[in-house]
């Protein structure tokens, strides 16, 4: 534990884990085994660092665990909110880059490296083995599949759920997220999707009479 750390009621910090200086703890945060942090972290009440991945395989009619023998790694200056959980790695480990702010009630699974100085806002959920480059900001209620790799500086907008691997850059919306313009394309169809149908019914009856009209001519 290094100089200047402020371990606050409750807190439990456990085997081979190493804290960096001048380190805030909130009370009942949760330091499990192994993990490590930079200098200048601050994690506040009820948040866990550390605790196993969400990982099983089914046989024999039953779950069962995978091992997760890695850590944790917190760099330098960064702050992760209450009640939000970052998972151990299976090998190696889980990462929050340098200078990242994460907010209340987020999960960041196993394995995950996010990149420095990057934002993730409260109720977001990374899934394992998600790669971020640096200055990524992940809107309120978010989530990211397994396994998806998203470039530098892309944002993701509330309520989106990204499925696949998006470049540097990118600003993304909907789910599954997509460019952000071109899903305000489909919203703005969307709203006129009621007079569409309204059009399309009535056009449908002026055909039918047309039709009997003809009919009868015959």
């Amino acid at each position: 534990i290094g100089a200047g750390v402020r371990l606050h009621t409750g807190v439990f910090v456990g085997r081979n884990a190493r804290l960096g200086d001048n380190c805030t703890l909130w009370p009942n945060v949760v330091v499990r085994d192994g993990c490590v942090m930079g200098n200048r972290v601050e994690i506040h009440p009820n948040s866990v660092i550390g605790a196993d991945g969400f990982g099983y395989y089914f046989a024999a009619g039953r779950h069962h665990k995978y091992p997760h023998i890695g850590g944790v790694r917190i760099e330098d200056d960064v702050e992760i909110g209450a009640c939000s959980c970052v998972d151990r790695a299976k090998f190696g480990f889980t990462i929050v880059g340098a200078g990242s702010k994460i907010d209340n009630l987020v999960q960041v699974a196993h394995n995950v490296r996010l990149g420095r100085h990057s934002v993730v806002v409260g109720n977001a959920a990374i899934g394992g083995s998600v790669r971020t480059g640096d200055y990524v900001v992940l809107a309120g209620a978010t989530a990211v599949v397994d396994g998806v790799t998203l470039g530098e500086r892309t944002t993701l907008a509330a309520y989106s759920m990204a499925t696949k691997d998006a470049p540097a850059g990118s600003t993304l919306s909907g789910s599954p997220a997509q460019d952000h313009r071109a899903e305000l394309r489909e919203r703005a169809a969307l709203r006129k999707l009621p007079d569409l149908l309204a059009e399309i019914r009535e056009l449908t009856a002026r055909v039918k009479q047309l039709e009997e009209s003809a009919h009868h001519r015959t």
